[in-house]
């Protein structure tokens, strides 16, 4: 299965987060980018924007960054407060 996603880039002042956006068409990833590029709360945080196709067959669980179990925080266990006397 092919999936396209919109990616946004933010500019160095909103930490220079990405974003995907899944999409079923490229046509429809652009169709959100220019929607977003046009918001005036979104468009000027941006710094870039891109479309990417991806066969998702070859991703396990939708995870398209990979999942090491080792690196996953939400697997740990909070530690608890130690209480003070």
């Amino acid at each position: 299965m092919e999936k396209y996603f919109a990616v946004l880039y933010q500019k160095e002042e909103y930490k220079l987060a990405m974003s995907l956006l899944p999409c079923d068409t490229q046509e429809e990833a652009l169709e959100k980018l220019r929607k977003l590029r046009d918001d005036p709360k979104v468009g000027p945080r941006l710094r870039a924007t891109t479309v990417i196709k991806r066969n998702m067959d070859n991703f396990k669980d939708f995870f398209i960054f990979g999942c090491p179990k080792s690196l996953n925080v939400l697997l740990e266990k909070p530690k608890k407060e130690k209480k003070h006397a």
